[in-house]
């Protein structure tokens, strides 16, 4: 266990110059699993995965302002956004500085924006400059695993005559399944901050707030810590909590509502967490709490069967069935309901558990693997409960990341 102090330089609970080098040794295990001669990253998690660099959050996800290629051997090229180049040669030693060059801008929805033709010409520039890459480290001809599947770039990739395949994005996934000890830390360190959230949350729960202050006072309260949201948090209370609306409307908070938080893809060097508790202002009913209860114990019973060797249908098979909960024909009418997904760098990475996929096709768990667990039920009185946990799988069974107190609803006085 990591002790999520991270302001000394005289207690080593984390590396960065390890958790790099780790990083890229689990990407180029998965690289030569997949016969692989080189990685071209063009999503932005997976850039910051092999290089260590990032830029403002726009860039994350498919933009195309910037890109990677890693080689099997030779240390990564960065190909950065404009003249930000200048800053990451001053604040990324790590990378050698001729390493790190101007992208392209021919992908992703920017190149999208320019428009058909404009595309087009830049997307015959961009491959050959990573023809010009590919060559140079004598791996023409030799497979280049891209990590999106867009038809346009793998098409010029192949036009220009190189070996491209999308089989990037598999690698880069089975990369990130598995946490290091560093990265553990880093996720660790995301759910102190959410916890730092829940209590400006519950300090300034009151009848009249509106949903949209508190989220004010969870958000400053992340920023003030260190940590970054990424399109992330939501609040919602009374009948936006039955079903879940998952997003924040504004509604004024009043006696007897149930409110409950996600604090999603808030992140701490670039890891995120998610981790939802629920709250109730005022006394709750016995309806609601029964509620809470159910779904406390379909969570518990789920984390219960995180451990080595097991798979994510035995996780599945602790909750109830769409059917059996609220009478759904099908699992795609509580999707995400009664639900498990890895975290990581991204909100959503290796394994997903949901009734919906897991049990016809289970994933086998890691240990190292970092997976968020979430339930939720509904009172029959017009309001519904959810909460979370963030679970590490060791080798020893399940630890909990997450220490909000769960044994029951956060009740906060009138």
């Amino acid at each position: 266990m990591y002790s999520s102090n991270l302001m000394v330089d005289w207690q080593g609970t984390l590396d960065f110059s390890r958790l790099r080098a780790e990083r890229l040794a689990r990407a180029r295990e998965q690289m030569a699993i997949h016969d692989l001669g080189a990685v071209l990253t063009m999503d932005g998690w997976n850039t910051k995965y092999v290089t260590g660099t990032y830029t403002p959050q726009w860039t994350i996800g498919y933009s195309g302002v910037r890109y990677a290629l890693l080689p099997r051997e030779a240390e990564p090229i960065l190909f950065e956004q404009g003249d930000i180049g200048h800053l990451t040669r001053t604040y990324s030693p790590w990378l050698p500085p001729e390493n790190i060059k101007p992208a392209i801008t021919a992908a992703g929805y920017v190149a999208l924006s320019a428009g058909g033709a404009a595309q087009k010409e830049g997307l015959r520039a961009l491959t050959k400059q990573i023809r010009g890459e590919l060559e140079a480290l004598g791996l023409q001809g030799e497979r280049l695993g891209v990590d999106v599947g867009d038809v346009a770039v793998l098409s010029a990739l192949s036009e220009e005559g190189i070996n491209a395949t999308p089989e990037g994005a598999a690698a880069m996934l089975n990369a990130r399944k598995i946490k290091t000890r560093d990265e553990v830390e880093c996720i660790r360190m995301a759910t102190r901050i959410g916890e730092a959230m829940f209590t400006a949350l519950k300090g300034n729960l009151k009848a009249g707030v509106n949903e949209r202050q508190l989220l004010a006072e969870m958000i400053h309260s992340a920023y003030s810590l260190g940590a970054e949201v990424y399109n992330g948090v939501i609040i919602e209370s009374g009948p936006t909590t039955a079903p879940n609306l998952r997003h924040t409307a504004g509604r004024l908070i009043g006696p007897g509502d149930v409110v409950y938080a996600d604090v999603y893809n808030t992140n701490w060097n670039g890891y995120t967490t998610c981790y939802y508790r629920t709250f109730h202002l005022g006394d709750p009913a016995k309806e609601t709490v029964q509620a809470y209860d159910r779904a406390l114990a379909w969570l518990r019973d789920g984390i219960a069967a995180c451990h080595p060797g097991k798979t994510t249908r035995d996780i599945a098979e602790q909750f109830p069935s769409a059917q059996e909960a609220w009478g759904y024909p099908d699992e795609h009418h509580g999707t995400a309901n009664l639900w498990g997904h890895g975290l990581g760098m991204a909100l959503y990475e290796p394994p997903l558990v949901w009734r919906g996929v897991s049990m016809d096709h289970p994933l086998m768990l890691e240990e190292g693997m970092v997976v968020a667990l979430e339930t939720q039920e509904y009172d029959g009185l017009g309001q519904g409960v959810r909460i979370e946990e963030v679970v590490l799988i060791t080798a020893d069974g399940p630890e909990i990341l997450t220490k909000w107190p769960i044994d029951q609803m956060t009740v906060v006085d009138l």
